[in-house]
């Protein structure tokens, strides 16, 4: 036993983990420790790591007299699939699995993670929006107040409640948004058109145009984005909302980037192994398994940089991947 307790002692893992008594010995967390840390867990804890990635971004993505031309938020949820009994871990129809709902925010031009936010899981796409803009945009404004603020997301998140608030907030968005008998009659001609090309000429049709449109929900008309693709795999037509001016080709593209923070949510669930952190937990409760998905990507945002002075974003853009800032 003595042995035993010497060679403990001279562990590694424990002269790294341990602490110093009052008697001067060390002493070792144990995995009561641990459950106790797990299940102490409050609201206050909940909000303070949801703060973490945004109060990383304001802090050091960009140098103290650095102003960038704008700040795009990239918005999307995922499936995060469970295989126990956890809280609020419930069946959602578009997937047709139990699961939780998470909500995730990105910036745009650089790649950071800035927010997630746990969910049940048959919440709807855009069920917490709002809530988490009256948290992100008074961070943002405050640290670039004469920076305009964009927004893109599909179709899940344009909701009245969404726009209004975007509107009123002058965020700049671009939202996909589900097609519909009045929509496709507007285009049904220039949907002709593109058809009769594609047969002519037996090459790609892409055409892209607006028009403006009051639903019965919206206080005022507002624009709508056409993207019109006429290729060898077939026809394809895809609507968006938008508050913003300019050529309707131009919004398109913008809009179609989004498509990259799709990867990052990839790179987070396959790399930082975010999903897995909820559902290996057979019948975790919800208010610690908030805290899981944030606790891996935490490992995102290190508090300096490799000589001690914090490190801009700014200076390795050319790959700000979760990936990349893990490593």
């Amino acid at each position: 036993m003595r042995e035993n307790a010497i060679a403990l002692e001279k562990d590694v893992v424990r002269s790294r983990c341990s602490r110093p008594r009052s008697d001067g010995r060390t002493t070792l967390g144990s995995q009561p420790t641990l459950s106790r840390l797990e299940h102490a867990i409050d609201r206050s804890a909940i909000q303070s790591l949801a703060r973490i990635g945004i109060d990383w971004f304001c802090a050091y993505a960009y140098g103290p007299d650095e102003h960038p031309p704008d700040l795009i938020l990239d918005l999307d949820s995922t499936d995060d699939p469970t295989h126990g009994t956890q809280q609020l871990a419930l069946v959602h129809g578009w997937y047709d699995q139990h699961m939780y709902h998470p909500l995730v925010w990105f910036e745009g031009r650089t790649g950071l993670l800035l927010r997630t936010r746990l969910r049940p899981g048959r919440d709807a796409s855009a069920t917490g929006v709002v809530d988490e803009l009256r948290h992100i945009l008074p961070l943002l404004r405050r640290r670039f107040p004469h920076t305009p603020i964009f927004l893109r997301a599909d179709a899940g998140m344009a909701t009245p409640a969404v726009e209004a608030k975007l509107e009123a907030e002058g965020v700049s968005y671009v939202l996909g948004i589900g097609t519909s008998r009045v929509f496709k009659a507007r285009v049904a001609p220039l949907v002709a058109r593109a058809q009769a090309r594609y047969e002519r000429r037996g090459q790609a049709v892409h055409l892209r145009t607006s028009f403006r449109h009051r639903a019965k929900s919206w206080p005022h008309p507002r624009r709508i984005l056409v993207k019109i693709d006429v290729t060898a795999a077939g026809l394809n037509v895809r609507f968006m909302v938008t508050n913003r001016c300019g050529r309707a080709a131009d919004l398109v593209a913008w809009y179609d980037d989004r498509g990259t923070s799709e990867n990052w949510i990839r790179e987070l669930k396959l790399d930082l192994h975010v999903a897995p952190q909820l559902s290996s937990f057979p019948r975790q409760r919800l208010p610690p398994a908030a805290v899981q998905p944030r606790l891996p990507a935490a490992r995102l945002f290190p508090a300096r940089g490799p000589c001690g002075d914090a490190t801009r974003v700014g200076d390795h853009r050319a790959d700000s991947s979760p990936r990349a800032m893990a490593l």
